[in-house]
């Protein structure tokens, strides 16, 4: 069900993005720039797919303050995007995610 809302569409802050292959995950951080206002910083890091890895990648995650996780959703039924609200992670926080299906990604560049 897709749900649309009146508010104003704004840049989020803090944001990740994960590419997902069958023995590991790509991730991509972007938040706001220590030292210059206006700027933002990325960061690069590859995770296996092993749970000891994932809990890790949910670790930096929270350290990063990351606000919102968008997930290529290969293979998915869906079109566009859909949001859903995750439960608090294992530090007590929860985190947006979408999952973006690959057809509504080439739309947005």
């Amino acid at each position: 069900m897709e749900e649309s809302t009146e508010e104003p569409v704004g840049l989020v802050e803090r944001v990740c993005a994960i590419d997902i292959g069958k023995a590991g995950l790509v991730v991509c951080v972007r938040v706001p720039h220590d030292s210059k206002p206006g700027r933002r910083m990325q960061e690069v890091r590859e995770y296996a797919a092993t749970t000891p890895a994932l809990l890790g990648l949910a670790d930096w995650l929270h350290r990063q303050q990351v606000q919102l996780v968008a997930m290529e959703a290969v293979g998915s039924r869906r079109s566009g995007a859909s949001t859903a609200h995750s439960g608090p992670c294992a530090a007590g926080r929860s985190t947006a995610v979408a999952v973006v299906a690959p057809d509504a990604r080439r739309r947005w560049r």
